[in-house]
């Protein structure tokens, strides 16, 4: 049991799943597997050994924050020749910005065609992924229209760190996307992946046929509220193909343009690739979304940025997309507060510089169905889990309800939440209960919930009365839970913590 231990200090020392090594409150938490461990309950030599590694801990150098992976997952069938010229055309500007930023520093190119895939290059050098682009990538075959997509992006996020932005182009339909689709949706979540396919063509499909550069899934992600008509039940979180949903529940949008625009989309990763995160260690988060399937309407929607956001970000992707900001007042807001990251037809994204907290809104419209994602950079984010038969999982079972634990990454954000929703892919609210403040930086759901068949997001809210406008953090990835059944026999041991009970697994006896 020891060597356990001391193997899953030395794993917290060497940093290698980022984020884990946790002093919270004086108590020490070790994470193993996907649960935290209080190590209270262990016997004296137990104890002494994580305290003289905690003791170690304190003269350790800072630890240095592990960055992600960027990835570009390519058809590179014959068709694709126009596309791959336009990301090579902007590989000098996109490399040089992930170099000088410190969100990326590791690059994958997965490359995929029918009927082979790769080869998959990765390497912590920016210049020699850019080499690898301007060099090694041959456009050949692609008659018969759909890839072996699936496959590819499975290979990028084998190749990628956790937590990695992957860019996907293709102008086919997934070939594979039946048979290896779940896979590819179970790999990106349980890795945090984030998926944002770039398609400037499909191969017909057997869903409704959706106009080019419409947004058919601008990544439902984290604690976004969608907007629809009742009577739209195409809903691409739920109907789509593989590159809809796989957005949808990673956190990614769905860019379908012409390939004359797709060098403008690049502009997109290059902003975020020449982003900076803080010390605090800002979490890219979606903020909310509003799918809105009318056509030809003009929407105002308004949205709070509290004190934790910097970098807002806009985008509404839609035929004739037409898109203003404006401040609380109602007024637009003057160009020197924004800048157009993207301006092209169907695609509008504006950047928000430096936002004071305060409420904002949007004015939006497109010819045909689109798709408005608002997010930002921010330190504030959350980490959803479920107690269920004694044991606490990132993925519950849908066999019972489950207590639902919440943990903020601010301890002054904690006690603003007040409220937790349960949501599905395409919006619907399965599930609204009030949240219980655990500790400065755990929330506890008020009693148990269902837990829904198909994958969905945790969203937790202020209500707004501390001071300022209401505002809401979601589960970064969707949720999608299994129909494994619940174990019974394990009993959580309770740590109460000012006057609450959290319960930790007690995984790690002598």
């Amino acid at each position: 049991m020891l060597c356990l231990l001391f193997s899953s200090i030395i794993n917290l020392i060497l940093d290698k799943e980022p984020g884990v090594c946790k002093l919270k409150n004086n108590i020490i938490l070790i994470k193993v597997s996907t649960y935290y461990t209080n190590i209270m309950g262990m016997n004296s030599k137990a104890i002494c050994l994580a305290v003289a590694c905690a003791a170690l801990l304190v003269f350790l150098p800072t630890p240095v924050r592990c960055g992600i992976s960027i990835g570009l997952i390519i058809d590179n069938t014959g068709s694709m020749g126009n596309d791959i010229a336009a990301v090579r055309s902007k590989s000098l500007e996109l490399f040089n910005a992930a170099a000088a930023g410190n969100t990326y520093d590791h690059y994958v190119i997965s490359l995929f065609n029918d009927p082979t895939t790769g080869p998959v290059f990765a390497t912590e050098d920016a210049n020699a992924a850019r080499n690898f682009i301007l060099n090694n990538i041959t456009v050949t075959g692609g008659g018969d229209c759909p890839e072996l997509a699936a496959t590819g992006i499975i290979a990028g996020i084998e190749a990628a760190k956790p937590k990695s932005h992957l860019y996907f182009f293709s102008d086919a339909s997934a070939k594979d996307g039946l048979t290896h689709g779940p896979t590819a949706r179970s790999l990106a979540l349980s890795t945090g992946c984030r998926v944002i396919p770039i398609l400037t063509g499909t191969c017909g499909t057997t869903r409704k046929r959706r106009a080019v550069g419409q947004l058919a899934s601008s990544g439902q992600s984290a604690g976004w509220r969608f907007r629809r008509a009742t009577t739209d039940a195409d809903h691409a979180c739920v109907t789509g193909d593989i590159y809809d949903k796989l957005a949808c529940v990673t956190g990614g949008e769905v860019y379908r343009v012409s390939k004359s625009e797709v060098a403008a989309i690049v502009d997109i990763i290059i902003e975020k690739a020449a982003a900076n995160i803080t010390d605090d260690g800002d979490r890219d988060l979606v903020l909310e979304s509003i799918y809105n399937p009318v056509a030809g309407e003009t929407n105002l929607h308004s949205f709070c940025v509290d004190p934790s956001v910097h970098d807002v970000v806009v985008s509404l992707i839609g035929p004739s997309a037409v898109l203003s900001l404006h401040n609380s007042a109602g007024s637009p807001l003057p160009s020197s507060a924004y800048v157009d990251i993207v301006n092209i037809g169907s695609v509008k994204v504006k950047k928000i510089v430096s936002p004071t907290a305060g409420t904002y809104s949007v004015s939006f419209s497109s010819s045909a169905d689109h798709t408005l994602k608002i997010s930002a950079r921010s330190t504030l984010g959350i980490v959803p889990s479920f107690l269920q038969g004694g044991i606490i999982e990132k993925t519950p079972s849908t066999e019972a309800k489950a207590i639902v634990y919440v943990e903020v990454s601010e301890s002054s954000a904690a006690a603003v939440f007040n409220t937790l929703d349960v949501e599905g892919l395409d919006g619907t609210v399965f599930d609204t209960i009030s949240l219980e403040r655990v500790n400065s930086t755990h929330l506890v759901s008020s009693s148990a919930v269902p837990i829904p068949d198909d994958c969905f997001y945790i969203k937790v809210s202020s209500d707004g009365t501390s001071g300022g406008c209401s505002f809401t953090r979601s589960s970064p990835t969707a949720i999608c839970p299994t129909n494994n059944p619940v174990p019974t026999t394990t009993t959580p041991i309770p740590t109460t913590t000012d006057g609450k009970t959290l319960y930790y697994v007690p995984l790690l006896y002598c």
